[in-house]
């Protein structure tokens, strides 16, 4: 049985063994309350994520079940037995491109950061899995360029235990040793 047809791609960056607390920065130039990338510290002052230099990990959560690569019935339960039988709602993601899309440009613009460590969880079938490794939930930036590859090599297939996934996400975050 598949999941419902949604294209879900969750990151979620932590401090890791830092004292520091970052809040968005009011854009004050047009005087609307959006954020222009920057970020200060509880002690004050102004960076942005490319000079941050305190530990952080960036963790990746990505729908792999099988409604992004197959044409799916009865809101995205089930797999359409013949392709484009009225009723069937089109793969979300088939190729990839805007799940891995997003997060290899996001990787690629901040793999030299070495303050970053990286994590990068699928999910389907029932189960969360770190593309990481085994027994890592985060890595280097050789090892997410790693689950990156292996991300791309995978069939996306099964259904989308979500609830699966954010527990994966939550303990990842929990058992990091200096949280």
């Amino acid at each position: 049985m598949l999941g419902v047809a949604f294209l879900v791609s969750i990151a979620f960056a932590f401090e890791n063994c830092s004292g520091v607390k970052f809040t968005a920065v009011p854009n004050s130039q047009n005087g609307l309350n959006n954020t222009n990338g920057n970020v200060t510290t509880t002690g004050g002052g102004l960076c942005t994520l490319s000079s941050v230099t305190v530990p952080i990990n960036i963790l990746f959560v990505v729908d792999q079940s099988g409604s992004n690569a197959v044409e799916t019935q009865d809101a995205g339960t089930e797999t359409c037995l013949v392709a484009n039988l009225v009723g069937c709602a089109p793969p979300t993601d088939p190729n990839k491109t805007f799940r891995g899309g997003s997060i290899t440009t996001f990787f690629t613009d901040n793999q030299n950061n070495t303050s970053f460590s990286w994590g990068f969880l699928g999910f389907s079938n029932d189960r969360a899995q770190s593309l990481i490794g085994s027994r890592a939930s985060f890595g280097n930036a050789s090892a997410m360029q790693n689950a990156i590859n292996k991300f791309y090599n995978e069939t996306d297939q099964g259904d989308t235990p979500y609830l699966a996934a954010l527990s994966s996400a939550q303990t990842a975050i929990a058992d990091d040793p200096c949280e």
